[in-house]
C-alpha cells in the first residue's frame, strides 16, 4: 500500500506532468477569459443593435408623417434625412426639442408600431382563416 502511495507520488512529482498539470490549468484560464470577452462583445453587439436613440424616432416619426410636421421640415429636408453622417443629429439639434416633445414623439411612434404590428397580426389571422376554410371545402 505504502509502494503505491510513493508510485502515485512520484508520478506527481515529475517534471513533465507538473508542465501538463499547468498547461491544463493555464488553458482553463486562458478558455475561461475568452468566454468573459465573447460574452461582453456579444452583449455591447446586441445592445448597440437594438438601442433606438433620439434619431431613430425622430427619422420615423417624420417618416409616418410624410414630413409634413413643421419639424420635420425644419430639421431636415427628405434626401438628408437618410443620410448616416456624423452630424445627423444636427437637424434634431436644430429644431431644439424639448424633453417633453421628444417623448411624445418617442410614444407616437411607438404606439404607431404597436398598431401596425396589430393590423399584420389581424391580417395573417384572416389569411389563415381562409386557408383553412378552403381546406375545409376541400
Amino acid at each position: 500500500m505504502e509502494k503505491e502511495v510513493r508510485k502515485h507520488e512520484n508520478f506527481i512529482e515529475k517534471e513533465w506532468v507538473q508542465n501538463c498539470m499547468q498547461f491544463i490549468v493555464l488553458t482553463a484560464v486562458i478558455m475561461l477569459v475568452l468566454a468573459l470577452f465573447v460574452y461582453f462583445i456579444k452583449s455591447f453587439i446586441e445592445y448597440s443593435i437594438n438601442r433606438k436613440d433620439d434619431y431613430w424616432y425622430f427619422k420615423n416619426y417624420c417618416k409616418i408623417k410624410n414630413f409634413e410636421p413643421r419639424i420635420c421640415k425644419e430639421a431636415i429636408d427628405e434626401e438628408n434625412l437618410f443620410e448616416d453622417s456624423n452630424n445627423k443629429l444636427k437637424g434634431l439639434n436644430s429644431t431644439l426639442l424639448s424633453k417633453q416633445q421628444m417623448n411624445d414623439i418617442k410614444e407616437f411612434v411607438e404606439n404607431y408600431i404597436k398598431q401596425e404590428n396589430e393590423k399584420i397580426k389581424f391580417k395573417r389571422q384572416e389569411l389563415e382563416n381562409k386557408i383553412q376554410s378552403y381546406r375545409i371545402d376541400e
